[in-house]
């Protein structure tokens, strides 16, 4: 490397580690000391440490009359086995639709979808916390940048004035020939909080006279956690035929890795012609594809159903212990709240309080401090999100459930917050001391 590459490189590195926005590969906490909380993990049924499961793969595995490794090669050349195929007819059953397709992760399945499925004067809107790998995908859409529409953050009201607008301004929308995509999340990984769909698909309708707006709904966050097997949030509401895609992954709740798009046939075949990710790499090895039949076995079962119920369990003890710690230590609250630090208009969606999220974000002005300091005082694990993950202002520590803790734990992390706030209360309350005893004595200096 050049002298000059690695002197941009450096410098480049070094602004990051003065805007505290360096991104380091720690040890993950499954890894590490057994003494150690975990309110880091995505893992929210545990699944990772399913004896149960793990004993159910490796029998899987065996029965299997293909070779663990392979096939090494993309679904379109060598990759396309009987064991891929068998699961997206699998996926495609559970999760009620038409067709399924196999993706690497949920990052290209989403590239995918929102870089091939826009044309020039079609409209896409969506909600501002979605998710990077959205984002990048929309970068390369042939969509005109001007139609790129983002709303506030669950904002049913922010939503249906642009999507009125859409409207209103265009003519081919208005008459059908051209279209629009919605663009939401089921569960937001950073908020925790759920989309209010049900209202977005009845604020849609009176709009959808030509069935030219087509919902897109991302459900990474909510695979495995609802309906009765984990089938996520749209079939809970039973709203799926009102989704033209629905993308689950299964990196989180499954304890796998992978992700599949569930679609129509025609919508599988064109994501076969112009997907770069799926055309491009290799496919998935043999023993992810079994490892992700072995999991949707057990979504099906009552290790599943027990998981779930104690996550839901620990949500709302949670739920309730944050919101008497921030509402007895108002005198601290500026320090940590469990509500977005802007929120124009609140949506008040039955979906919220339906249903759980093993999610909780703790919006703070020190999410970096906070984290070490629960760490290395209470070995506690908890993440600093900071930006650009998320906007500047709304900086957090995000607390994440699994079904392995236990109410005691939560107690523990409460007990941490506490002491945190005490702490920090103390050192601004130390700071601002001296700061009016250096004054005073500069005042006396000068008489």
């Amino acid at each position: 490397m050049s002298n000059s590459l690695n002197q941009r490189l450096q410098e480049t590195l070094e602004n990051r580690i003065k805007s505290s926005s360096l991104r380091t590969l720690d040890t993950s906490s499954s890894s590490s000391s057994s003494s150690i909380i975990d309110f880091s993990s995505n893992d929210y049924l545990s699944f990772s440490k399913s004896n149960h499961l793990n004993q159910r793969f490796q029998s899987n595995l065996k029965d299997s009359k293909l070779s663990s490794f392979g096939p090494s090669s993309s679904r379109l050349l060598d990759g396309n086995t009987s064991l891929h195929l068998n699961l997206e007819s699998t996926l495609s059953s559970f999760f009620k639709g038409s067709s399924a397709l196999l993706y690497n992760s949920g990052y290209d399945a989403n590239l995918s979808i929102w870089s091939t499925i826009g044309s020039l004067n079609d409209y896409i809107l969506f909600d501002e916390f979605l998710h990077a790998s959205f984002h990048d995908g929309m970068r390369f859409s042939r969509t005109k940048p001007k139609n790129r529409i983002k709303f506030k953050h669950n904002d049913l009201s922010d939503f249906k004035s642009k999507l009125a607008k859409s409207f209103n301004e265009d003519q081919d929308l208005r008459i059908g020939k051209s279209n629009l995509f919605i663009g939401i999340e089921s569960l937001y990984s950073m908020n925790g909080d759920l989309c209010p769909i049900q209202e977005l698909v009845q604020i849609i309708q009176p709009f959808n006279q030509n069935d030219n707006i087509h919902l897109i709904i991302d459900e990474a966050h909510s695979t495995g956690l609802y309906d009765q097997s984990g089938q996520g949030l749209v079939l809970s509401l039973n709203l799926q035929d009102h989704c033209l895609i629905r993308l689950y992954t299964f990196g989180k709740s499954a304890a796998c890795s992978g992700a599949v798009v569930i679609t129509s046939s025609l919508i599988r075949n064109y994501l076969i012609n112009y997907s770069r990710p799926l055309i491009y790499s290799s496919t998935l090895p043999h023993m992810n594809i079994i490892a992700i039949q072995t999991v949707i076995d057990h979504f099906q079962s009552d290790h599943h159903t027990k998981a779930v119920l104690q996550l839901q369990t620990l949500s709302s003890y949670l739920k309730t212990k944050l919101e008497n710690l921030t509402s007895t230590n108002r005198s601290l609250s500026n320090k940590i709240s469990i509500h977005p630090p802007t929120k124009t208009n609140p949506t008040n969606s039955q979906t919220q309080t339906q249903f759980f999220s093993p999610i909780f974000p703790i919006y703070t002005n020190q999410p970096i401090q906070l984290s070490k300091f629960l760490l290395l005082n209470h070995q506690i694990r908890v993440r600093p999100i900071r930006f650009p993950t998320v906007p500047i202002g709304h900086e957090l520590v995000r607390i994440c459930l699994n079904s392995d803790l236990s109410l005691n734990q939560i107690d523990s992390l409460i007990l941490a917050l506490q002491s945190w706030l005490i702490h920090t209360n103390q050192n601004q309350n130390q700071n601002q001391s001296q700061n009016q005893n250096q004054l005073e004595l500069q005042f006396k200096l000068k008489l």
